[in-house]
């Protein structure tokens, strides 16, 4: 088997022979060659840039085109609200009826109540006593007269773990079928599951 040895085209200069006119064009082309393609590479971060303003632009302009409409929108609810206000201001004290009290002079019944406090504070245990009291009609605190109602425990922070002897209390001082009480919890479950 002979060796085929390649050879170079006639008109190809052999490396190892070049001129320094020669070797000179050799460089001159790649520094060429290096600084178009750093012209690529500079128009590129050009056009990126372009983008990425362009991008920033149009998510701030919607941003702020938002925020106009979310405070039209409060201005329009504000001012419901202010003319609501008035009207009730407008009236004189004869004609509010007195609140409807769930805990006498804490609590007024179709109203909203919150207990606001650092964590630790105790907000759940006054929260369970009110809840006891109101479902059993019992006295709050032994000193605030309640109306006895029925009461939806929504635990947020422990859903899954409702304090059993919460329900317990409240089944045996109101007269509750606890077990009713579970089958509904279980049903609400097993809603929530599906979706």
């Amino acid at each position: 088997m002979g060796l085929l040895k390649k050879t170079p085209a006639p008109d190809a200069p052999d490396p190892k022979h070049l001129t320094i006119d020669e070797i000179m064009a050799e460089t001159e082309l790649e520094r060429d060659a290096r600084e178009y393609a750093e012209q690529m590479r500079a128009a590129q971060a050009e056009a990126d840039a372009k983008r990425e303003a362009d991008r920033k632009a149009t998510a701030e302009k919607a941003e702020t085109e938002l925020i106009a409409k979310l405070e039209a929108r409060a201005a329009v609810r504000n001012a419901a609200r202010a003319a609501k206000m008035d009207a009730l201001l407008a009236q004189d004290d004869d004609q509010v009826p007195p609140p409807s009290w769930l805990v006498e002079g804490v609590i007024a019944a179709r109203s909203l109540t919150l207990l606001i406090g650092k964590q630790g504070h105790g907000k759940s245990t006054v929260a369970e006593s009110i809840v006891q009291a109101v479902a059993t009609g019992s006295d709050w605190l032994g000193r605030f007269k309640t109306r006895q109602a029925k009461v939806l425990v929504v635990q947020l922070e422990m859903i899954r773990a409702m304090d059993e002897s919460l329900r317990d209390r409240i089944a045996a001082g109101a007269a509750i079928d606890l077990a009713e009480v579970k089958r509904g919890a279980a049903r609400t479950y097993a809603d929530a599951a599906r979706r």
